[in-house]
């Protein structure tokens, strides 16, 4: 039995995705080591009496804390900005052989051995098709088609490609 569900996302839905992608990579990880050792050069330099790169090191410490927010609330409103039809409404159909994504008139259909990972988080289930690019469906619009998207997805995927928690 198939099952289908629309998506209409915003900025809050693209942001989340965006930060998530960010801060479970290598990248979002230094950021945070890199803000740290900042404000740790700060407390030294202060402790040495070298004023001028205490001020250097905090305003490096916020760069590196506030870059990748800043950036990603940037580039959600960028996307759905794009006449992508992001906003406008995803639509989704889930099937045993395969996954059809549709957006207006144009629709894509991928076998379930194209997906390179299901994951879900709190508020978003996330469908890569490579390492940096995903599908983001809202549990808002699955619903209580979650378990049987869940148990789907266990069926279709290999053990290491499902990351959907119950």
């Amino acid at each position: 039995m198939p099952i289908e569900f629309e998506v209409k996302l915003n900025q809050k839905d693209m942001y989340r995705f965006h930060m998530h992608h960010i801060y479970t990579s290598v990248n979002g990880f230094l950021s945070i080591v890199f803000a740290i050792l900042a404000f740790a050069m700060a407390v030294n330099a202060y402790g040495k009496g070298l004023s001028n790169y205490v001020v250097v090191y905090i305003l490096l410490g916020i760069v590196f804390l506030i870059y990748f927010p800043l950036n990603s609330k940037f580039k959600s409103s960028v996307q759905l900005a794009a006449p992508n039809g992001l906003k406008d409404g995803i639509r989704y159909q889930f099937t045993d052989e395969k996954i059809k994504v549709s957006v207006g008139e144009e629709s894509i259909e991928f076998m379930w051995n194209q997906i390179y990972k299901m994951q879900s988080t709190k508020h978003q289930i996330l469908i890569y098709t490579s390492r940096k690019h995903a599908y983001i469906i809202t549990r808002e619009a699955v619903g209580d088609q979650y378990e049987a998207l869940y148990q789907m997805a266990g069926r279709c995927l290999e053990k290491y490609q499902n990351c959907m928690k119950a």
